[in-house]
C-alpha cells in the first residue's frame, strides 16, 4: 500500500509513519501538512490510502474531499479529536476513523479493514460508500462555512464553526464566540437559514446555539428546558423548540 498522512501537526504524522512503518505491505508513506500541500501529493503519487485529518487551518479534512475527483478517490481513513458531526457522518456512511492519540490497536484494526477494502476497490471500482460521503459533503457546502463580521472599522473572518452562539441585539446580531463577542448587522432569521441545521439550533427567537458547545442540559419551568453552554452560559429553551433539541441531541 501507498499511505498518504495528512495532518497539521507534525508530531501527530510522525507518530501515524512511525506505526505505518511497522507494517510489512506499506510501500511509501507521504506526510502532507495542509490540505492543499495533500491534493498536490495525491495527484502526483496516487496513494492507496490517505490518513486524513479532521480539523485544520484553511481548508479542513471535508473540504480536501470534495476537491478530489471521484476517479481517483483512496481509501479514506479519518483522524480526529473528536467531533460530533463528524462521527455522525463517518457512522452514516461507513467510513473508519481514529480518535486522537491514535491507539496501536486500534490503528491496526482501522489498517486491516483499509487492506480489505483496497482489494475490494481494486476489483470493483470507486468505493460507493465513500462516494456517497462525498455526495453528502458537497451538499453541505451550501451552508454557510465563513461569517464576516463588521466591526470597528475592520471586517473579522472566522469559521461558523467557531461560533458558540448568536444573540439577536435589536436590529443587530451579537456572535458570541470563545472569549469574544461581536455585534454586526444581520437578522436570526436570515442567518438561520444559511446555517448548517445539523450543528446550529434555534432555541429561542432571541438566540441560535452551536450543538458543540452544549455542556448540559435540564428540565425548567413550565415544561421547558435550560441550555448551559461548556463556557457555562445559560440559555432557555423556548417550549416550541424544546421538542426539536430532543430529537437532535436525545
Amino acid at each position: 500500500m501507498r499511505v498518504m498522512i495528512v495532518d497539521d501537526e507534525p508530531m501527530a504524522r510522525r507518530h501515524l509513519a512511525r506505526m505505518l512503518a511497522r507494517e510489512k505491505d506499506i510501500e511509501a508513506v507521504y506526510e502532507c501538512r495542509d490540505g492543499a500541500h495533500a491534493l498536490e501529493t495525491l495527484s502526483r503519487e496516487k496513494p492507496d490510502l490517505v490518513l486524513l485529518d479532521i480539523q485544520m487551518p484553511e481548508m479542513d479534512g471535508f473540504e480536501v474531499l470534495t476537491r478530489i475527483p471521484p476517479a481517483a478517490m483512496p481509501e479514506v481513513i479519518f483522524v480526529t479529536a473528536f467531533d460530533r458531526y463528524a462521527l455522525d457522518a463517518f457512522a452514516c456512511h461507513a467510513v473508519d476513523y481514529l480518535l486522537k492519540p491514535v491507539d496501536g490497536a486500534r490503528f491496526s484494526q482501522a489498517l486491516e479493514l483499509a487492506r480489505r477494502r483496497i482489494q475490494a476497490a481494486r476489483g470493483n471500482g470507486l468505493n460507493a460508500q465513500l462516494a456517497s460521503l462525498v455526495a453528502a459533503l458537497t451538499a453541505k457546502e451550501k451552508f454557510q462555512q465563513r461569517l464576516s463580521i463588521k466591526a470597528d472599522g475592520r471586517i473579522l473572518v472566522c469559521r461558523t464553526e467557531e461560533i458558540v452562539w448568536l444573540e439577536a441585539k435589536g436590529k443587530n446580531v451579537c456572535a458570541h464566540l470563545e472569549g469574544r463577542s461581536h455585534v454586526f448587522r444581520d437578522t436570526l432569521n436570515g442567518l438561520e437559514g444559511r446555517l448548517d441545521p445539523q450543528r446550529f439550533l434555534r432555541l429561542h427567537r432571541s438566540y441560535i446555539v452551536n450543538l458543540d458547545f452544549v455542556r448540559e442540559v435540564q428540565r425548567w419551568f413550565n415544561h421547558e428546558m435550560l441550555v448551559i453552554l461548556k463556557d457555562g452560559t445559560k440559555l432557555q429553551v423556548s417550549r416550541n423548540a424544546c421538542e426539536k433539541l430532543k430529537q437532535v441531541l436525545f
